[in-house]
């Protein structure tokens, strides 16, 4: 099975990696059963319930290596998965290539992976603020860079809804293969968050990006 890396971050967090070329069957025989009648009921695209399929074996294969048993993943009412049986925090995104996830023993984690492709230049208007505008200039790769941050904010916050020009931020910086910049949750506020984004450019199609917030 073509798991590309589970890697050691420098501040305790695991980020793994899963090339998904597998059927249905493959995940399904090894993850626990309520698991996955409950991703069958509630999701209808074939596609994305391999997807799915996918992210909770990766997960699984990083728990295990983390040290605990894996038996599933729940979810908020906010559809946040978390660990019914441990404390460590997770977070999940997957396309139709990639699964994704980043765990942390004690730290409230965000990541997501996103395709670069030009539907992006249709909504950025509603997903953007003026300054990202200009700072992405119609660029998709840039596009899938700020849109991927702001789904990271998304699940790191994960408490309401949050207004993706108003609530979010992402600070200029210079794009290449992987980096670090800036980003803020409710910038120009009395209780702005400064979150340190992480991103890496997984291969000539996808950007992922993650971060890591002590709660």
């Amino acid at each position: 099975m073509p798991l590309m890396e589970i890697c050691n971050l420098d501040n305790m967090a695991l980020r793994g990696c899963w090339s998904i070329t597998e059927s249905f069957n493959d995940f399904a025989c090894d993850l626990p059963a309520w698991e996955v009648k409950q991703l069958q009921e509630n999701i209808a695209n074939p596609q994305k319930l391999i997807e799915s399929l996918a992210a909770r074996f990766l997960v699984k294969e990083m728990v295990q290596k983390a040290g605990f048993l894996y038996e599933g993943l729940s979810k908020t009412l906010r559809k946040a998965p978390y660990f019914a049986n441990s404390t460590y925090k997770i977070s999940i995104s997957h396309t139709k290539k990639y699964a994704m996830a980043i765990l942390h023993p004690t730290y409230t984690v965000g990541i997501d992976i996103e395709q670069i492709r030009t539907q992006l230049q249709r909504i950025a208007a509603r997903i953007m603020s003026l300054e990202e505008l200009e700072f992405a200039q119609n660029d998709i790769t840039r596009l899938a860079l700020l849109w991927s941050a702001k789904e990271t904010l998304y699940k790191i916050y994960a408490q309401r809804e949050l207004h993706f020009i108003r609530d979010m931020c992402v600070i200029p910086f210079l794009p290449a293969q992987k980096g670090v910049f800036e980003t803020y949750l409710f910038p120009n506020t009395h209780h702005a968050k400064k979150i340190h984004m992480e991103y890496e450019q997984i291969d000539d199609e996808h950007y992922c990006t993650w971060a890591i917030a002590a709660d």
